[in-house]
């Protein structure tokens, strides 16, 4: 019981850093789900199997994890749409934090996948519209969810989804969200989210729509975002399969693979610009006109004409010459841009490949340190082991040394005892009974002479 309120019935999943359980409440007799901060690699449990406590040099992680708990249930408390569950209470107990939501019954969009295989696109619109409306409210709000993926995805028992699984989320605006940890799932996450400077907005949760979306018509996983940044390996949507095209309108696989885009200017810039995508009613992002080119637009002058036929005439011969001039200086100008384009293309590939792989080190560095301080922790562990292992050897043997003394003082004793018991006893003397011969055959006993 949790508060005399609520009921843990059974586990419903686990993740890393959270437990979830269904249980019942017990003032209104219905069915919610309740999800536990539990984060597993530096919380342990007490000998209560109830109360959670920071593993040792873990007490800050701890507590921002716990703020960060506490953080998601506020964010999810905000919105009230179908396509989010919503929060119902957070508290406080245990030495951890529970919050309370509503159940829902089904199975999520990565276990539905995996039964039913890819999605027609009727089946496939029945899912991803609603969250499309659900992405826009909390998008409105100023949050991004920053995970969104099958898993997170959860799919009722009438066949309505609903967007779960906010840990991830951040305030989309301001200078603080922009020094957060780097969060992400490969293969979901687009490139600016292995960078902790990379500018997020909705044209990340964008991209991971995108690549849920790929999932749900491919049945496989797009490439990880990091590999596509010099080598793209990506297979276009209606290039995966030979039925792709006729089971899905063309607008909506551009649409995806618009969201897939690797530079986020290439992506939609919010959902509102991607449903029209989807929808055939919009062609893509806004292309911006070059500065060179604005203002530059409306119909030709007309040329000066010569005051006579003989400038008319020089002017004709004269026109080739310009011409060949003109297409010189233009070619010159495209190759020298194309050059310059080319260059600047070539340092934000090699920025991004650079921030790429400091991302990746300070990762292993901190799976290094994380699998270091695990092994550190083993170690104390099986030092403790063996020192109590020791301990108890110790007493063993001393409790056996005390039994032995304790027994051989008893015989001492029991000796003892006997001996002084003899000493009381004196032989007896000899009577004149027939003689002494005749008394010891019949008693059998030494006397005093």
């Amino acid at each position: 019981m949790l508060r005399d309120l609520y009921r843990i019935e059974s586990v419903l999943g686990a993740g890393g850093y959270a437990l979830t359980y269904l249980g019942s409440h017990k003032g209104l007799d219905q069915k919610v789900a309740i999800k536990e901060y539990m984060p597993d690699q530096i919380a342990v449990r007490e000998q209560d199997h109830l109360t959670l406590r920071p593993r040792a040099d873990s007490d800050d992680d701890y507590e921002r994890g716990l703020r960060r708990f506490a953080k998601e249930a506020r964010t999810l408390a905000k919105f009230r749409h179908p396509g989010i569950v919503p929060v119902t209470d957070i508290f406080e107990e245990n030495g951890t934090a529970y919050m309370v939501m509503e159940y829902v019954e089904g199975e999520s969009l990565h276990q539905h996948l995996g039964r039913v295989g890819t999605l027609v696109e009727p089946a496939f619109r029945a899912i991803f519209d609603p969250i499309l409306e659900a992405l826009a409210e909390v998008h409105a709000n100023g949050i991004l969810h920053r995970d969104i993926k099958p898993a997170n995805i959860y799919v009722r028992a009438d066949g309505s989804p609903v967007l779960l699984d906010f840990g991830n989320s951040r305030e989309a605006l301001g200078t603080k969200a922009q020094s957060l940890t780097v969060a992400l799932t490969p293969g979901y996450a687009p490139s600016e989210q292995y960078s902790s400077r990379g500018k997020q907005g909705p044209w990340t949760d964008i991209y991971s729509l995108g690549a849920t979306m790929y999932m749900a018509i491919t049945g496989n996983r797009p490439p990880e975002a990091p590999d596509r940044v010099l080598d793209d390996d990506y297979v276009r949507v209606k290039d995966t399969g030979k039925d792709i095209e006729k089971n899905y309108a063309a607008a909506l696989l551009e649409a995806v693979d618009q969201a897939l885009a690797v530079r986020p200017d290439g992506r939609p810039q919010d959902i509102a610009e991607f449903q029209e995508l989807l929808e055939g009613r919009a062609t893509g992002p806004r292309t911006i006109m070059p500065a060179a080119a604005r203002g530059q637009s409306g119909a030709a002058k007309t040329p000066p004409r010569s005051a006579n036929r003989r400038e008319i005439g020089r002017d004709e011969r004269r026109a080739p010459g310009k011409r060949r001039l003109a297409i010189a200086a233009l070619v010159a100008a495209v190759l020298v841009g194309g050059g310059a384009f080319g260059w600047m293309k070539y340092q934000e590939a090699e920025a991004t490949r650079l921030a790429v792989e400091a991302q990746k080190a300070r990762l292993a560095a901190i799976e290094t340190a994380r699998s270091e301080a695990v092994r550190r922790r083993e170690a104390a562990r099986f030092e403790r082991a063996a020192i109590k292992a020791e301990e108890r050897a110790t007493e063993e043997a001393r409790r056996a040394a005390w039994q032995r003394e304790q027994r051989q003082k008893t015989e001492e004793r029991r000796k003892t005892e006997e001996s002084r018991e003899r000493s009381k006893k004196k032989p007896p003397r000899c009577r004149d009974v027939g003689g002494y011969e005749a008394y010891m055959k019949r008693t059998g006993k030494v006397c005093m002479l």
